[in-house]
Order: C-alpha cells, then structure tokens, then sequence
C-alpha cells in the first residue's frame, strides 16, 4: 500500500496514517526510485470513505481490499467472477466523483490469503 505499515482503517486517526504514508512512500522513492499507484490492503478490518480518499489523495490509482460485509459478499460474489470491480466515490454528497478511485475486492474469503 506503500505505508511504512498497514494501518487498521477503522482505528487510524489522519495524522497517523498520513505520516505513515509520508514515511512510507519516501523509503520507496529513496530505495527504489518509485512511488505506489495501487494500493494494496488485504487484512484491515472495515475500510472507510476517509481512507478512500486519503488514497486517492496520495496518487493512488486503484485500491485493492478482501474484507467486506458479509451482506456485500454474498451480493457482490454470486456471480462466477473472483472479485468486484467499482468506483469508489468517497463524500460523493461533499466532493462528487473528484475523489473517485478504483476499487476492487479480490476475495470471498475471510481475510483472502486464498487467492
């Protein structure tokens, strides 16, 4: 995700996980040259708008979780496909699409280590 650590989107005050992808993204440019464009978050329990648009804030591109609601999953998930693939528009009331990031769930599963 390109945090120095994944933080627990629902636990996280702003200050933290801005300076944790502060710190994060500087060690990748200063290593290796390159700053993320997907963010990757497999294991958080719940994610919220605030931190959809604090991905879209940082540069990110596309966002990539497993964790949903279990009314989501079943809804999301009968079909045959291995995940679901949506525009995120976080405080869409406040910002409208300007926020608007792709988002995808990439499993069924409990925390998704299966994929």
């Amino acid at each position: 995700m390109g945090g120095w650590v994944g933080s627990d989107e629902c636990d996280a005050n702003y200050e933290d996980i801005i300076g944790n992808f502060q710190k994060g993204h500087r060690w990748l440019n200063d290593e290796f040259g390159v700053t993320p464009r997907v963010g990757w978050n497999i294991d958080p329990f719940g994610h919220t708008e605030a931190n959809a648009a604090l991905f879209h804030d940082f540069g990110f591109d596309a966002f990539f979780f497993s964790r949903i609601d279990s009314d989501d999953s079943t809804s999301m998930f009968q079909s045959k496909n291995e995940g679901s693939h949506f525009l995120w528009r976080p405080f869409s009331d406040h910002f409208g699409k300007q926020k608007e990031i792709l988002t995808g769930v990439v499993s069924n599963g409990t925390a998704g280590y299966g994929l």
